[in-house]
């Protein structure tokens, strides 16, 4: 439960309004939109293992909220990656 609510519901709701920032970031000139994502201090103790079963089984308590705050980290690089030649900015806030 942890993953979904603290990643894959940010993941989801970010990219529903990627089009939307990027029209409001051409539109302001590139200083428009931002997208800021609140991860943790615990990001640095989660571990993301291919195939360790994070959606399906995944681990519980702070480990799962470790995993959760360090995809979080990883989506928002990303992201600013993605967006970087379109007016919006990616952040992550600890």
């Amino acid at each position: 439960m942890t993953i979904g609510v603290n990643f894959l519901g940010t993941l989801a709701l970010t990219r529903l309004l990627v089009p939307l920032l990027v029209r409001a970031g051409r539109a302001a000139g590139g200083k428009g939109a931002r997208v800021v994502n609140v991860a943790s201090a615990a990001a640095a103790y989660g571990r993301l293992r291919p195939g360790g079963g994070l959606f399906t089984e995944g681990p519980h308590g702070f480990r799962g909220y470790a995993a959760s705050k360090l995809a979080i980290v990883l989506f928002t690089l990303d992201l600013a990656e993605e967006l970087a030649d379109t007016g919006v900015t990616s952040w992550r806030r600890s």
